[in-house]
């Protein structure tokens, strides 16, 4: 019990720090870093960008999973980053970059491969979902 009472503020501030330091980097500008102009020329570092978002976002997702709480905090972490993936993509266009749907739909792909990689945090959601299939079908027999 002792482990799980530490565990869990922990695991928020980790998630609250590394959301908010992924807020920054998306709001940084990109093309005067030194690491923008090591990767390469404007398609090489275009194709790193977008394999960074996808990354960025499952990473988050991983770490959402590894905070303790029940099925209604799991959709409450899930619905913050699908939010972020929006709101990230407005609040760039206040400063030197340039927001894009298809980011917004790389960010999906990263949430979405992190729990197709590491699903048991995320069981709960669907298990709810199979109960009320279920529940419905014997109502209707």
């Amino acid at each position: 019990m002792q482990n799980s009472t530490f565990r869990r503020p922990f695991t928020i501030a980790l998630f609250v720090l590394a959301l908010t330091a992924w807020t920054i980097a998306l709001c940084a500008p990109v093309d005067r870093s030194p690491t923008a102009k090591a990767i390469g020329g404007p398609e090489r570092r275009f194709y790193v960008s977008k394999l960074i978002h996808i990354a960025g976002y499952a990473t988050l997702t991983i770490l959402a999973g590894l905070i303790p709480t029940h099925r209604r905090g799991r959709m409450i972490l899930l619905g913050v980053l699908v939010l972020h993936t929006g709101s990230s993509e407005i609040l760039q266009g206040f400063f030197e970059r340039t927001p894009a749907i298809r980011d917004v739909g790389l960010d999906l792909i990263g949430i979405t491969i992190a729990i197709v990689i590491r699903p048991k945090p995320w069981r709960v959601l669907r298990l709810r979902a199979h109960v009320n299939a279920q529940a419905n079908s014997f109502d209707r027999t």
